[in-house]
């Protein structure tokens, strides 16, 4: 039982790892907001599904980093691994700096993925209110 619990939780309190295993991707199109946003950054913590999205009208390499220290690090500290698309924003050496120095292991998806990737299930849930 013992190692079970050790396993289980990383602390006292039993945090059960959170924000340790992420997906994230740039979403879009959907329909212009009253802010003329029209993309989301969707971040999806994959041990509980905690989806948390990010509206904006476009997005720059530095905006994607800047949100994803600020949002994910600096509230849920730093994750072990990230797993998003090959997208430049995610393969830019400024993102490639930060992983680098946070010390993330970073996969990506490939092009024939088989499953359904976690940020793909929220853009269904999300965009079905946004449309209606």
């Amino acid at each position: 039982m013992e190692e079970i619990l050790r396993e289980a939780h990383d602390s006292p309190a039993g945090r059960h790892f959170e924000f340790k295993r992420v997906q994230m991707n740039v979403l879009d199109p959907f329909p212009k907001s009253s802010r003329r946003n029209r993309l989301l950054l969707i971040i999806v913590n994959c041990f509980n599904k905690w989806v948390e999205a990010f509206p904006q009208t476009y997005f720059r390499v530095k905006t994607v980093a800047k949100i994803f220290v600020e949002q994910v690090v600096s509230k849920h500290e730093v994750s072990l691994k990230l797993h998003t698309n090959q997208g430049n924003n995610f393969e830019s050496k400024l993102f490639k700096d930060i992983i680098d120095l946070l010390g993330i292991q970073k996969t990506r998806i490939a092009a024939l993925y088989r499953s359904v990737p976690l940020y793909l299930l929220a853009y269904r849930i999300i965009g079905k209110y946004i449309n209606h």
